[in-house]
């Protein structure tokens, strides 16, 4: 495997979860976009908040994460969005060569 394949985890209200993971595979810079229902609870501005959100796993490419991340960062309507980018260890293959052939250069 020549490029290391990365997962970009983002949470995103629900109403926008659905629409962001599209754009994000239509616009090449990612591959695919697993959803999962998640409940957080997390401090903000001196207050316990719990939420129920989405949790984005996007899987990319080592060259794609900026595009991805700076992407995610312009359409995301949080004041400081949970973005983080995690490389995969080993993965099959197959699945690896997918990923690496459905993100854009």
């Amino acid at each position: 495997m020549n490029e290391e394949i990365v997962v970009v985890y983002c949470t995103v209200p629900e109403d926008l979860s659905r629409e962001m993971a599209k754009n994000a595979v239509m616009k090449g810079l990612c591959a695919c976009v697993s959803m999962t229902p998640v409940a957080v609870v997390y401090r903000w501005e001196g207050n316990l908040c719990e939420d129920e959100e989405i949790l984005l796993c996007m899987k990319t490419t080592a060259g794609g994460v900026d595009a991805l991340m700076e992407w995610i960062l312009s359409v995301h309507p949080y004041e400081v969005p949970e973005v983080l980018a995690v490389p995969v260890v080993r993965g099959s293959k197959l699945y690896c060569e997918w990923v690496v052939s459905m993100v854009e250069k």
